[in-house]
């Protein structure tokens, strides 16, 4: 995950996660968000693999996520995903006759963590089963306005590689660039992991093209380059090797997808 769309969630958490005066008071979403917190500063001191402490507690947080949603407005709170959906949630509300507020929504970002996880660790099955979850885990009916939907669904794709679900996967693909104004580095990570899956199908020049057009929008990525040679070598005779698609991971720096491909 990018570290500015984590700085600028982790702002909007802490805000949501002040306590009420008397703590049996307070409600699942703010033990959510206190959780999130924990589980992303553990991520940043220990990588991915810091969120082990946290995994049964994230589980049940996720298993509550759409009541406690669906609680927390009831009562005049709307748990958002980002601008895009906070909008859409106080037009709904607006139209409806409440008077509602809008909070970060920990729920997505929680699945997210988890899923990511669950990739490091090989539980393709369990990935796919949280990034799954965390879909339904927006409160407006649009998915698209979340400001982690895309990023779900890329890293529920990489489970699905893992799977061998290919198909399933472009079709992830083909409904996340459908987001307006989406972000050039997502846009460059898709045309790269669809390279990766058109290498895997043995569809080598629409990978090629996939790669190609990846480095139009991020020129000299180092993964890109390195599948293209890959694809020569493949075209020139040589062995298939093993890879995996690198999946979005919460970090503390930016970096680029290091996860080892072929």
């Amino acid at each position: 995950m990018r570290l500015a769309m984590i700085a600028a969630f982790v702002v909007r958490l802490f805000a949501a996660a002040l306590p009420p005066a008397h703590a049996a008071d307070v409600p699942p979403y703010q033990a959510a968000t206190a959780l999130a917190h924990a589980a992303l500063a553990d991520a940043q001191s220990g990588g991915i693999l810091g969120l082990r402490p946290h995994v049964a507690d994230i589980e049940r947080a996720l298993a509550g996520g759409r009541q406690a949603i669906d609680d927390a407005a009831a009562h005049g709170t709307m748990l958002t995903d980002g601008l895009g959906e906070t909008i859409t949630a106080m037009a709904i509300s607006s139209k409806s006759g409440k008077n509602a507020i809008s909070v970060a929504n920990p729920y997505p970002v929680l699945a997210l963590y988890l899923g990511s996880y669950y990739n490091e660790v090989g539980q393709s099955e369990d990935a796919l089963r949280v990034m799954t979850l965390g879909l339904t885990l927006f409160v407006t009916g649009d998915l698209h306005l979340g400001d982690h939907w895309a990023d779900l669904m890329y890293e529920r794709g990489a489970a699905l590689v893992a799977l061998k679900r290919y198909g399933e996967v472009l079709a992830a693909y083909d409904e996340i660039e459908k987001l307006p104004n989406l972000d050039k580095a997502t846009q460059a990570r898709i045309w790269r992991s669809r390279g990766f899956i058109l290498t895997e199908q043995g569809r080598l020049l629409e990978a090629e093209a996939a790669y190609h057009k990846s480095l139009e929008i991020e020129p000299n990525n180092d993964r890109a380059l390195h599948e293209l040679a890959y694809i020569e070598k493949l075209k020139a005779g040589g062995e298939r090797q093993p890879g995996g698609l690198a999946p979005v991971q919460p970090q503390t720096t930016p970096q680029s997808e290091s996860k080892p491909t072929h």
